[in-house]
Order: C-alpha cells, then structure tokens, then sequence
C-alpha cells in the first residue's frame, strides 16, 4: 500500500502532465490556422486575373500580404484619368502628346506614376515635382513625346524621344492604348483612341 506523500507527489506530476499536454495542442491549433489562412490567401492570389500586357505586371486586384498575423490590403482608389492623345497635331508630330487630369479632386500628385505606350511598350515616370489637376479647373497635366520647350516638369513633361519616334500612331481607323500606373505600379487607367478623319489629331480616350 502506497504512502499518502507519495500518491500526492504522483497526482501533481499528472496534473503538470495533463497541463504540458493541453498548452501543446493550443499551440498546434494556432499554427494550424497560421497555415491554413496562408494556403487561402495564396490559393486566391493565384487565380486573380493578371493583364494582358506582357511589359507591366500590374497589381489591379486585391493583394494580400501574408503575416502573422493576416494583414489585407485593399486596391487604392483613383479619379485621374486619361483625357485625350494628340497623336498628330496639325500634322506635326513634334507635338504628339497624352493629357492626364484629376476628375474629382482639386489636384493629385502623381510623382512616381508612369505612363505605358502599348504601341512601343515605353515607360515614363513622372519626377516627384508631377501633379494634375481637376480637370475642368486647369490644363490638363501633359505629357509630350518629343521636346517642345513648354516643359516644366510640374503639368509639363517630355519624353525626350526624337522626332521620328512615335509613341501614339496616327493610322485612321485602328485602336491603340496607353496605360497609366500609381507609384506601386497599380494599373490607374486605361486609354484607348482610334485616329478618325476630321479629329484634327486629337482622339479622346476611352
């Protein structure tokens, strides 16, 4: 027959026993759910539509970025647009250009946006110094293929190619596009124009 001492010191080693085994299991349930939430949010991120164009990757879905624990964050939200492409202006490819406006607010900067002639597949980022404003209010921000001498870096810009580079074709009746990324080279807006006779090689954006 068993001592009461010793039968006391078997029943705290089960207790402390019982006790290890039941912490253990609440870590491994935690660590379930870590994984699980991981495998979700990957197995989403997979099937998100991804663009067609093969020189952006732009990020125009939800993008989840896996902690732990979960962080989610959410599409920004933008109204600048694109206005219209002067893929010819008085038939002088010198002051070919794209215009880029704010629709509801007062002005945004776009330092660090880029702008993507799908044509040639080039990219322009706009300085830190690039802002647009409401497009009803002010000139539209502009951004010109070829040097003009109007630049002033703030709705002025150049892309500096030379003259017989063309980011926006002029052949009547064929749709071309153009892409405009924010800083994290999420995909703002799309224009697509098609050259019309009688147009004065201005085309509007759609």
């Amino acid at each position: 027959m068993s001592s009461p001492i010793l039968r006391s010191d078997m029943d705290g080693q089960s207790k402390d026993l019982l006790s290890c085994r039941i912490k253990l299991v609440g870590v491994l349930c935690g660590v379930m759910l870590c994984v699980t939430a991981t495998v979700l949010v990957l197995s989403a991120a997979r099937n998100m539509p991804t663009s067609s164009v093969a020189h952006a990757a732009p990020r125009d879905a939800l993008t989840a970025t896996v902690f732990l624990p979960l962080v989610l964050r959410a599409l920004p939200t933008y109204t600048v647009r694109f206005e219209l492409v002067g893929y010819k202006t008085n038939n002088d490819n010198l002051y070919e250009h794209m215009h880029v406006c704010e629709t509801a607010q007062a002005q945004t900067s776009i330092g660090g946006w880029s702008v993507v002639s799908a044509w040639t597949s080039d990219r322009f980022t706009f300085p830190p110094t690039a802002t647009t404003y409401l497009c009803s209010a002010r000139p539209a921000t502009t951004l010109n293929t070829h040097i003009t001498g109007f630049e002033d870096n703030v709705t002025y810009f150049t892309w500096g190619k030379p003259l017989e580079k063309d980011e926006w074709p002029d052949t009547i009746g064929v749709s071309f596009v153009g892409y405009l990324y924010d800083q994290d080279n999420y995909l703002v807006d799309t224009c697509q124009y098609t050259p019309t006779l009688g147009d004065n090689g201005n085309a509007s954006c759609h």
